[in-house]
């Protein structure tokens, strides 16, 4: 089996991201999160936003590395690429207001969470589109889903609504 640079990214850097959520989850102080519940302790919202969208991504990689069809191979792993950097940004980004707020006394406004936030709206699927989609292009040549923007916006789409779904899932759902 022949191994591709961009796959062998892609698993470095979720054995980074695990890496460096296993640190920050330690600190879980310093986890900053707009959840409505402030009855749940710091450390559970940090294993919230850390392990479960992880092991999404995890499972969606490998669908695309055991599938048998180009199709499905490069959609899961153009899928896991976008939600690996989403949550990458997305918990970086929350620990970094955890810390202006906890260790520097300075109260997130609700400008600076937004800005924050549309960085996941912007930076991954530029990042995915202008960076890891050229590779998939080499890799599965002819294949259509990877040639069109439209179809590239449709699996953004998809992938953002279903990865918000789950983290609205998880953070509404009480505790019991």
């Amino acid at each position: 089996m022949v191994k591709h640079d961009v796959d062998e990214a892609f698993e470095w850097l979720i054995v980074i991201v695990s890496i460096v959520s296993a640190i920050l989850s330690q600190y879980p102080e310093y986890f900053y999160t707009i959840t409505p519940n402030p009855a749940r302790p710091a450390s559970l919202k940090a294993a919230i936003a850390i392990v479960p969208p992880l092991v999404v991504v995890i499972v969606v990689w490998l669908v695309g590395k055991l599938a048998s069809r180009d199709l499905v191979q490069a959609l899961a792993k153009v899928t896991a690429w976008l939600m690996t950097l989403d949550v990458t940004w997305t918990n970086l980004y929350s620990y970094f207001l955890g810390v202006v707020w906890s260790g520097w006394g300075i109260v997130p406004t609700n400008f600076m969470v937004n800005v924050g936030l549309s960085g996941v709206f912007l930076l991954s699927p530029m990042f995915t589109y202008f960076v890891v989609v050229p590779k998939y292009r080499a890799m599965y040549p002819g294949l259509q889903l990877l040639d069109r923007k439209w179809q590239f916006l449709a699996v953004y789409g998809i992938t953002r609504a279903l990865f918000l779904l789950f983290l609205l899932v998880l953070i509404y759902v009480p505790r019991g």
